[in-house]
């Protein structure tokens, strides 16, 4: 027996793209608030997107499935592409996959939608395409049934790509390698033996200017938890460099940065100077720091250019970008854990006593101020991993180089990205004006791809995160992957034609 997708699709539920938007803000609030860090999000991300554009690929006549890049093991008829069905594979798909990490957020919503999760039905047919196509019969093809096939089968390439996300593994030092873990398993755990060169507290006969031999690495920087509690920080995922292989784009190398680290630091003192004066700056550092924020501010113009893009496109497109994301990211950390750079606030600490005059730390602040360097901090936190190259350098430019592609093969057209903040900008993450917690304040406009990858990469430079080359071969490293990212997705697409519903909703008992 079939069913009707009038019938089946919520009445409480919008239609798709802003059902899959409001899922989509849902979890990006929870990340936030919950201060994933930056590769968690992206890891994270990248599987959300994928089973989105798998419940299109298995609703469409052609397309492939991104974890085989094959067809998928189902056949579902026509009658059932569609986007509704797609949305209702998509929302159960989000359950199934983020509901256990995020603490039940979906909940309220999807009563809110009079959504009901399908119960997981009990399969055992390791991957047999007959098994599973009488599975798909006996459940009348239901989105939500699929849905659960998808999640099966990304969770299993999920727990083969080399995060360790489960935590199944980590690095013995006693073996030099990676062994199984047996219990206290940790997410994302270090499997490739990477351990701090440059110890806090250590001395040597160096003056405290001279940046040389275990000081040039990275250092665990001291962090505040809560009145009295403080730790030290770990790198994170340090393996997956080494671990995680790309999924459409060969890895690049960047050179040492050859740096004169007194004169660096000196140049970060300077800017975070210019920055305590300068509230546009001060609004851009904390908006571009959350690449959430970014990734919003290009679907919310992406919309507005192109309202009429099909909803199985738009799933094209979220896969795409996170792709190209994922490999950037990839690559940037493998560097980042070859050269191991020292932050700037550590070569500036070492400088004790020494008066300087740059930014204090209250944001309010209408300028620099002088204070000792040993009490010197970043505008915002210095995320824990090494300072060399950009991961927001890499991770910018990888969002503009595949938009570009994207926008230019389907539209013939560059973006135009929309204002953000203030009272004639979109609010993308303004408080009161959507599901992200970022407070408006100036507006600030970057009107091209080329000059959003460029603020992103500059403000990582306005908040004293950065030396001057990490930026320059962040973004240099990752050059050419928006294209590349785009052959893998038209090799996913497989010329398959996404077509826009008819109907705004469908209507239950009109086939």
């Amino acid at each position: 027996m079939s069913y009707d997708i009038g019938c089946l699709y919520p009445a409480g539920m919008p239609l798709p793209l802003l059902a899959r938007g409001y899922l989509a803000g849902l979890t990006s609030q929870f990340m936030i608030e919950t201060k994933w860090e930056t590769p968690v999000v992206v890891h994270k991300s990248h599987y959300v997107s994928m089973i989105q554009y798998n419940c299109a690929a298995y609703h469409s006549p052609v397309a492939f499935d991104a974890t085989t890049s094959e067809r998928p093991l189902i056949e579902i008829p026509e009658e059932y592409h569609n986007s509704f069905a797609m949305a209702m594979c998509i929302v159960q798909g989000y359950y199934y996959y983020l509901e256990e990490d995020s603490e039940g957020i979906f909940g309220e919503l999807l009563d809110e939608w009079n959504f009901q999760p399908y119960e997981r039905v009990p399969e055992n047919c390791n991957g047999d395409a007959t098994c599973l196509q009488n599975l798909a019969i006996e459940n009348n093809y239901d989105p939500r049934f699929i849905a659960q096939i998808v999640y099966d089968d990304v969770k299993a390439y999920e727990s083969t790509d080399g995060w360790n996300s489960m935590g199944d593994k980590s690095y013995s030092q006693e073996s030099e390698g990676e062994v199984e873990c047996t219990a206290n398993c940790a997410p994302y755990t270090d499997t490739y033996g990477y351990f701090p060169r440059n110890h806090p507290g250590e001395e040597d006969d160096v003056d405290k200017y001279s940046v040389t031999g275990n000081n040039t690495h990275w250092q665990p920087i001291q962090e505040v938890i809560g009145k009295g509690s403080f730790s030290r920080q770990e790198h994170i995922t340090p393996h997956i460099g080494f671990k995680a292989p790309p999924h459409a784009y060969e890895y690049k190398e960047a050179p040492p940065p050859e740096y004169d680290f007194k004169a660096e630091a000196e140049l970060v003192v300077q800017r975070l100077a210019d920055t305590a004066g300068n509230q546009t700056k001060k609004d851009m550092i904390p908006f571009f720091d959350n690449k959430l924020y970014v990734r919003s501010i290009i679907n919310r113009s992406l919309s507005e250019q192109f309202p009429h893009m099909a909803f199985g496109m738009w799933m094209v497109f979220i896969l795409g970008i996170s792709t190209a994301e994922i490999d950037g990211l990839v690559n940037c950390w493998r560097e980042k854990v070859r050269h191991d750079i020292v932050r700037p606030t550590t070569v500036i600490q070492r400088w004790g006593e020494d008066i300087i005059n740059t930014y204090g730390g209250d944001p309010s602040a209408a300028g620099p101020v002088d204070i000792r360097a040993e009490d010197f901090h970043a505008y915002i936190r210095v995320m824990p991993h090494a300072e060399y190259p950009s991961g927001s350098a890499s991770i910018c430019t990888a969002y503009a180089e595949f938009t570009d592609a994207f926008t230019n093969h389907v539209f013939f057209e560059k973006l135009n990205v929309l204002k953000v903040g203030g009272p004639d900008g979109e609010k993308s993450g303004c408080e009161g004006e959507s599901s992200f917690s970022y407070g408006c304040g100036e507006s600030f406009h970057t009107p091209t791809l080329e000059d959003l990858a460029d603020a992103c990469s500059e403000s990582r430079l306005w908040g004293g995160m950065h030396f001057s080359a990490s930026t320059v071969a962040g973004a240099e490293i990752v050059e050419g992957i928006g294209m590349e990212a785009g052959k893998y997705m038209g090799a996913l697409n497989n010329g398959n034609n996404w077509p826009r519903d008819k109907d705004d909703r469908p209507v239950c008992n009109s086939r």
